[in-house]
């Protein structure tokens, strides 16, 4: 009934995008995230819902609650955009794995406006847990090789810091020379001799 009633609402309320309420699975955390978001999408609908329907207006979020929100997500956006995008199968992830997280972690993130103390907590709780999660990424200088061979990023210029950001070109190079040392030039090798055998 009230999905229905939603839709009367944004026909006469002429939204431009119509969104369904969403509700949360337990198991997909981007699955809050589009619960949070469809409330926020419907706010006005739902406010003039609760006027005809008083027993919603229990369940619907107060305007502290909602300011809660809107911090929440908007600090969960761009985490939701990167899941997407990292969830392709049509293109290679692992050259954007390193550049990508460190924006979201170092800049993104942290630089997000947040008007409520609840979520400001949140928010730091967060990065920690993620920078916690995805350090294995920054320490391991496969990842910056294969960003350093990714014509996009190959300068490391979303790195501000310029003696990091020479550092990981140094790194990376030297990863794929070492590589090649100990793998490609072998088999080229192997190639040459196999050639020559069988020539004689």
């Amino acid at each position: 009934m009230l999905q229905k009633k939603l839709k009367e609402v944004q026909e006469t309320l002429r939204y431009e995008t119509k969104i369904k309420l969403v509700q949360d699975i337990a198991i997909r955390w981007n699955s809050q995230f589009d619960m949070i978001e469809s409330i926020l999408t419907n706010k006005t609908a739902l406010d003039m819902i609760s006027i005809e329907f008083q027993n919603i207006k229990d369940y619907l979020p107060t305007a502290t609650e909602f300011k809660v929100l809107e911090d929440l997500c908007g600090l969960l956006h761009p985490i939701k955009e990167l899941t997407k995008l990292f969830s392709g199968k049509k293109y290679v992830t692992v050259t954007f794995l390193f550049p990508t997280l460190y924006s979201l972690l170092n800049e993104i993130l942290e630089s997000q406006p947040i008007f409520t103390e609840l979520v400001k907590t949140f928010q730091k709780e967060l990065l920690r847990s993620l920078k916690g999660r995805f350090k294995y990424i920054f320490a391991n200088d496969f990842f910056l090789a294969a960003t350093f061979l990714d014509f996009k990023f190959r300068k490391f210029e979303f790195i501000k810091n310029d003696i990091y950001r020479y550092e990981c070109i140094s790194k990376a190079k030297m990863f794929i020379k070492t590589f090649y040392e100990m793998h490609l030039k072998e088999t080229e090798e192997i190639e040459i001799e196999k050639d020559e055998s069988q020539s004689t």
